[in-house]
């Protein structure tokens, strides 16, 4: 399944160290497939795939939660558009 999740960032100088990690240690039932950062005003946006929502914040809360405040959504795979 797909999931996005949406990140505020509250530390922007701790963010750009942990952020350069985030991708090279993934739990193997976790999939970045896109990684998204706004210029202005210090958001971002993933897609992720992986079994469930759960294990998406699990894995970001435990990497990012000091330095960024995160909402989590599901894809709806029926009117999805794109690759």
């Amino acid at each position: 399944m797909f999931f996005t999740s949406e990140h505020k960032m509250t530390n922007e100088e701790q963010f750009y160290i942990k952020s350069q990690y985030i991708g090279s240690n993934l739990p193997s039932d976790l999939q970045l497939h896109l990684a998204l950062i706004y210029v202005d005003d210090h958001t971002f946006q993933c897609v992720w795939e992986a079994e469930s929502i759960e294990s998406v914040e699990l894995y970001v809360e435990s990497q990012l939660a000091d330095c960024c405040h995160s909402h989590y959504f599901e894809v709806d795979p029926f009117t999805a558009v794109g690759a």
